[in-house]
């Protein structure tokens, strides 16, 4: 039910950090990069999300918040490099 809103939260994320991160001068535009940053995330979500199950983590109201995080500090760490 909440992995449409998921998604959809990847995907506004990124279409923010690639507008965020653009410039008209193209071999100077950072576009790609947030793109890529969002990409890194939602994989290192998957991934994260395939460890737990594969150990037997039950799906719990914590495991939900996981991608939020892995978002915020993901993209966070991006902006800060840039």
């Amino acid at each position: 039910r909440d992995i449409p809103l998921m998604l959809s939260a990847f995907l506004i994320m990124g279409c923010f950090v690639a507008f965020t991160l653009s410039k008209r001068d193209r071999v100077q535009s950072q576009s790609l990069l947030g793109v890529g940053a969002v990409v890194t995330v939602f994989l290192a979500t998957l991934a994260g999300y395939g460890l737990l199950f594969c150990i037997g983590t039950p799906f719990s109201s914590l495991t939900q918040i996981f991608p939020y995080v892995m978002v915020g500090i993901g993209l966070d760490d991006m902006f800060i490099i840039t």
